[in-house]
């Protein structure tokens, strides 16, 4: 796929359908498409994060091994992000992701997801609101408030 394909395919994403041409086109230049078979894992909890997965085909499904086994998180389908807590912070992934059906994603490597952030603070402002959702419907989910 060429990166004005994945320009395409991002500007419907939630995350970055605000960003200008010229933003996408930074955002895609180093991208590339994936594709995983049904059972594959996508992301492994532990493992560095190097890049940041928009899904464009399939559904995978998240969630956490702890010392009484795995936790589901949730399902992600296509236009869904996944990967940026750790593209974010640095750390180690924080759950695992393996696909339920053949699935494809376009990768962004990390060091051009933070320059894009850098150069576009909106990707960072609709990033903190994604995150802040997900939290609360965790929260909402294990009954915290």
């Amino acid at each position: 796929m060429r990166s004005a394909v994945y320009e395409e395919i991002l500007a419907t994403v939630p995350l970055f359908s605000g960003l200008s041409r010229h933003d996408l086109q930074n955002l895609t230049g180093g991208a590339r498409e994936r594709t995983y078979a049904a059972g594959e894992t996508i992301l492994a909890q532990g493992a560095p994060g190097a890049a940041l997965f928009i899904l464009t085909k399939g559904k995978v499904r998240v969630f956490q091994t702890t010392d009484t086994g795995e936790r589901d998180l949730r399902v992600m389908s296509p236009g869904e992000v996944l990967g940026e807590y750790s593209v974010l912070t640095d750390l180690p992934r924080t759950a695992s992701v393996v696909a339920m059906e053949p699935t494809t994603a376009i990768l962004i490597p990390s060091w051009d997801f933070r320059a894009a952030l850098n150069k576009n603070p909106e990707i960072s402002l609709q990033l903190l609101s994604k995150m802040a959702e997900r939290l609360i419907r965790l929260e909402q989910d294990t009954g915290r408030h």
